[in-house]
């Protein structure tokens, strides 16, 4: 069967390296072994080249998700902060779905999406949550500020024209339009504002 070996530190030529092996057999005996060294670090430079967003980038993992290479995360198991973000996570899902995970490092939500290599790897991308959602963000806050303004710019010529024409008396239909009116918007924008903080 062939098999990738998993990445080792090469003493005689002072290299990191992954290999690949394939058994030669003749019937039921093994003839030999033959096998392809490949510069690990050279893998690795084009995996750090690999950038999403302004601040995204790509880490490799083995298939339980313990972290191979990274220049962000620290080798060991990236697997327990998926249980502590995730409920829903499962490990058997994690290359089966086109889903984005949600975790944390160093206090920040992050997204990440998986999935497997041909040599008993993962190749993950990472990036903020924030800056994924960050221009949907910015629409939403234009709109709710548009909002706001067309709404009380509304209310206001409202006021004026029921004051010009009906006197001072009508001053709190005034007051009660300005506040149906204005009240449930500021509400939502600070509905969005705890959402998307």
């Amino acid at each position: 069967v062939p098999t990738w070996l998993e990445p080792y530190y090469n003493f005689n030529i002072n290299v990191n390296m992954i290999s690949y092996v394939i058994p030669i057999y003749k019937g039921q005996t093994l003839l030999g072994v033959v096998g392809m060294d490949i510069d690990f670090d050279y893998l690795m430079n084009e995996v750090d080249r690999i950038s999403v967003y302004e601040t995204g980038h790509a880490l490799v993992t083995d298939n339980n998700l313990n972290v191979i290479h990274s220049v962000h995360y620290p080798k060991g198991p990236l697997i327990d902060d998926f249980y502590n973000a995730d409920s829903n996570f499962k490990m058997e899902n994690l290359f089966s779905e086109e889903t984005l995970y949600e975790f944390a490092f160093e206090g920040k939500k992050r997204k990440i999406a998986v999935k497997p290599l041909n040599n008993d790897m993962c190749l993950a991308v990472t990036v903020l949550d924030s800056e994924i959602n960050g221009s949907l963000n910015s629409l939403i806050a234009i709109i709710v500020w548009a909002t706001i303004f067309i709404s009380v710019f509304a209310s206001v010529i409202w006021g004026f024209y029921v004051l010009s024409n009906k006197g001072s008396a009508d001053f709190n239909s005034f007051v009660i339009t300005t506040a149906v009116v204005v009240l449930p918007i500021f509400i939502l924008w600070a509905i969005f504002g705890y959402v998307y903080q």
